[in-house]
């Protein structure tokens, strides 16, 4: 029988009307409904702590999954950073009078203006011959970001522009 809750009822113990004939020797006591002849059965102690078991097992992977989310997503924001930051100071070095050395200072501006320090100091620029056209390559190579930890990897990344 269930209640409406949908819970499992136990037998009625005494001897009352639609009482079933049971073995009662391993049912655990119950626990008495206000105004009803019906109770609840109470949890069997081997499924106590179970779910705090079951937290317990998911939980570290579920932490270690986010922590990993969170790392990805640092590490593609400080690329995109990087990225745009030296197509910029491409373009700046390929308009500008001062041709490559403005080219290294805007790039690092624009980094460590988003970014801390460490990611703006490999910064090269030069000239080189891409398809016939004249154009100014920034380098930049800067660590990966791996939730704040210092990290042994780094990228390189690479902007042209063109010489107008």
């Amino acid at each position: 029988m269930r209640h409406r809750s949908g819970r499992a009822l136990c037998p009625r113990r005494d001897g009352a009307p639609g009482a079933q004939a049971a073995d009662f020797s391993r049912v655990p006591p119950c626990r008495e409904q206000s105004r009803s002849t019906r109770c609840e059965l109470a949890q069997p102690r081997e499924e106590s702590g179970q779910s705090l078991v079951g937290f317990a097992m998911v939980m570290p992977l579920l932490l270690i999954v986010v922590l990993a989310l969170i790392g990805l997503a640092m590490a593609l924001h400080a690329r995109m950073i990087i990225v745009d930051s030296a197509a910029e100071g491409a373009r700046a070095g390929a308009h500008s009078s001062a041709g490559l050395k403005a080219a290294e200072n805007r790039t690092r501006e624009l980094i460590t203006a988003s970014l801390p320090s460490e990611y703006g100091q490999s910064v090269h620029a030069r000239h080189r011959s891409v398809g016939g056209v004249v154009v100014v390559e920034v380098t930049v190579t800067s660590p990966v970001p791996i939730l704040g930890i210092a990290s042994p990897a780094t990228m390189e990344v690479r902007a042209h522009a063109s010489i107008e």
